[in-house]
């Protein structure tokens, strides 16, 4: 490919046209040619990009005079609840989320509900 694009030859005992100098020689014709050869490379290397696996999402909600924790979309019952943390304790509600939780490699728990006390 690198010989096709340079030389314009495809293989090294054929031989390809030389230009006289007239019409698109020297420098023009070299340039022609590296932009070839970068969409040649271009063709062969493309970076592939994995999505990212997806987030295992929790919602955490004060309800009840208690926390609320249940998985993201649902409007459903709460999957976990506790009256044991205090309704000011936020920090210590979102310990006690990850800690139910099941472990997973990608985990994230949005707080939804009025300010922090």
């Amino acid at each position: 490919m690198l010989r096709l694009c340079l030389l314009r030859r495809s293989r090294k005992g054929v031989l390809g046209y030389a230009s006289s100098g007239t019409g698109r020689g020297g420098p023009a014709l070299y340039a022609s040619r590296w932009k070839s050869l970068l969409r040649a490379v271009a063709e062969i290397w493309r970076p592939r990009i994995h999505p990212a696996p997806a987030a295992d999402e929790w919602v955490l909600a004060r309800e009840a005079d208690g926390w609320a924790l249940r998985s993201e979309g649902d409007i459903g019952p709460a999957v976990y609840f506790t009256t044991d943390i205090p309704a000011d304790d936020q920090n210590a509600a979102f310990d006690w989320a990850r800690r139910v939780t099941p472990d997973v490699a990608q985990k994230a728990i949005h707080y939804v509900g009025p300010p922090p006390l």
